[in-house]
């Protein structure tokens, strides 16, 4: 996983303090594992009014719903590119585009732990944002039709493939999979490899 790094304020704000307040938001959430700051604490650490803050979000919730709307967007285009690049393989079988599909899943969770926690770790009313909604109905509907026909059978395969790779990741991230490993003389790589085939 790519360590994030803190950036200094002049390499934030360049005129677009949305986009700003977005990034420091995600990096301050990967950093600490909450999103227990405010409006007002981004804006200072810009060098910015609370003020010109709130003209962009009127309240913290609106911030973390459209970081939420730019993960499941991301995600799912993660979810394409992976398909694409598996439609180019010699394989074409199911299974092979799921491993594939876990495997991206996987992957943008590890390297956007800000984006992660807020698009699944923290209650957001998605039936109220209509984009927040559809950008993750969408995500899972690549999921779905990766397995097969929109069957009910197979939204409960979807979802239980879903759900071990997301408790994959929540351990992982939490730092809960590295000393398992460790005291079990394996590593996270090779676990992970073994969710993958499992699929």
């Amino acid at each position: 996983m790519s360590q994030i790094k803190k950036k200094r304020q002049d390499q934030f704000f360049h005129g677009d303090l949305a986009h700003s307040l977005i990034q420091l938001a995600v990096i301050e959430i990967a950093s600490t594992g909450s999103v227990d700051f405010s409006l007002r604490e981004l804006a200072k650490k810009l060098g910015v009014s609370h003020t010109a803050a709130y003209k962009h979000f009127n309240e913290k919730q609106a911030l973390l719903e459209t970081i939420a709307l730019q993960g499941f967007l991301n995600l799912g285009n993660h979810f394409q590119q992976a398909i694409k690049k598996n439609d180019k393989s010699t394989s074409t079988k199911p299974a092979s585009k799921l491993h594939r599909l876990g495997k991206s899943y996987i992957e943008f969770a590890l390297n956007n732990p800000g984006y992660y926690r807020v698009m699944f770790g923290i209650k957001l009313n998605k039936e109220k944002n209509r984009a927040l909604h559809e950008a993750s109905i969408q995500a899972f509907l690549i999921l779905l039709d990766t397995i097969g026909n929109r069957t009910k059978e197979n939204v409960k395969k979807a979802m239980l493939v879903w759900s071990i790779v997301h408790g994959w990741v929540t351990l992982r991230l939490e730092g809960q999979i590295t000393g398992l490993a460790e005291q079990f003389k394996t590593s996270e790589s090779e676990i992970e490899d073994y969710l993958n085939d499992s699929f």
